[in-house]
């Protein structure tokens, strides 16, 4: 596994707006209660989060990973410092290049075929264009008004079918790369403590051991050239539906508690591949943060 720097991120509620400044938001040094919390509670956490991440699946790299961020010096009303989050990122390389090079021969291919296979099309539709143009130019210096307006009206329908045709174009590129997409080239995972709000995509229910809410959304198109992935929300703790897809805590985090109430696991990746790097992880410490 390459090793990297760790930084690990403060993170404000997910419900928190934007505040004006006021003395209850105010930012001020923390207390020593609150100094307590963090070298007794998120200190221990954040290494315990830290150690359960899994390796770089074999042909892969970690590409950026997140460490320990020291006791805030300021702090304010959202008590950031309860809560953290940490994240690690990893990029496939084995077969990467290969995989792109088809992808870029597959586009070449097909813009040259996708591009003859219209053509005449579109040099039937230019020369309809030009016919029409000097048609106007014509009826403009008659002052023939109403075949000017006849005119622009055939020219603004020729501009419509052609980007039609360039559309249709575009969309059977698209559809002739499918096959070629590189897939399963990035994931991160991400282990938030503390949370008190979290936001999950829409997408199927899951059944996960010990947890309280498990979603997986399915990857999608990012363009003509580009997949982008799913992502496995996984919430333990002391949760609760609040919508469709929110979800809040059953009970709020209080610094006199010293303990950990929630943890979101968010893992975003091919459905395999975070399947893998879950079953992975260190769950039965990460879970133990709980107890």
């Amino acid at each position: 596994m390459a090793h990297g720097i760790w930084f690990c991120i403060p993170v404000l509620l997910l419900f928190s707006a934007a505040l004006p400044a006021s003395s209850e938001n105010a930012a001020r040094p923390p207390t020593q209660g609150e100094r307590d919390f963090y070298a007794s509670t998120s200190l221990p956490a954040i290494r315990t989060v830290k150690k359960a991440m899994p390796p770089a699946p074999a042909g892969w790299i970690v590409a950026g990973e997140t460490g320990i961020d020291p006791m805030p010096e300021l702090v304010n009303a959202a008590m950031q410092y309860l809560r953290f989050s940490c994240r690690i990122t990893y990029r496939r390389v084995d077969g990467v290049k290969e995989e792109k090079r088809r992808l870029d021969d597959a586009y070449a291919e097909s813009s040259r075929r996708r591009g003859e296979a219209a053509k005449p099309l579109i040099d039937a539709l230019i020369k309809q264009q030009t016919g029409t143009s000097l048609a106007l130019r014509k009826a403009a210096r008659r002052g023939n008004h109403a075949e000017e307006k006849r005119l622009n009206d055939e020219l603004d329908e020729n501009g419509r079918k052609m980007h039609a045709l360039h559309e249709d174009v575009e969309k059977k590129i698209s559809r002739d790369l499918e096959p070629f997409l590189v897939k399963d080239a990035e994931a991160s995972l991400r282990i938030s403590v503390n949370d008190e709000g979290a936001v999950i995509p829409r997408g199927e229910p899951m059944t996960v051991p010990n947890a309280a809410f498990a979603f997986r959304s399915d990857g999608e198109r990012a363009g003509p050239f580009a997949w982008k992935e799913g992502r496995t929300v996984v919430l333990f703790g002391a949760w609760q539906q609040v919508q469709a897809n929110v979800f809040g805590t059953a009970e709020k985090i209080r610094l006199q508690d010293r303990r950990v109430r929630t943890i979101v696991i968010t893992l975003t990746g091919d459905q395999a591949r975070t399947a893998q790097l879950f079953e992975q992880m260190d769950m039965k410490s990460i879970l133990s943060l709980l107890e």
